[in-house]
């Protein structure tokens, strides 16, 4: 999965903690049948600050609207030594 994705930045309610579960759900919502980006960037905003932290995404382009963030090297390879290829 490549690409860039907006990410808001206000308060994130119940956010993800553990690394790899953050990165494995980031990853089954950008898989999911869903195709409205609306539909899918709360739970997405949950758990970026894991991954980003974790160095499994990369982010940049802060503002007070949000930011850019895709699945980097390191994520994808963690990804595939999780089964999630």
């Amino acid at each position: 999965m490549f690409g860039t994705y907006p990410r808001e930045r206000e308060h994130i309610e119940e956010p993800v903690d553990d690394p790899d579960d953050a990165l494995c759900r980031v990853w089954d919502l950008l898989g999911s049948d869903h195709t409205e980006w609306d539909e899918i960037a709360p739970e997405l905003n949950k758990c970026i600050d894991a991954v980003v932290a974790a160095g499994f995404v990369e982010e940049w382009g802060h503002s007070s609207t949000g930011s850019l963030w895709r699945i980097s090297v390191a994520g994808h390879d963690r990804l595939a030594t999780l089964g999630r290829e």
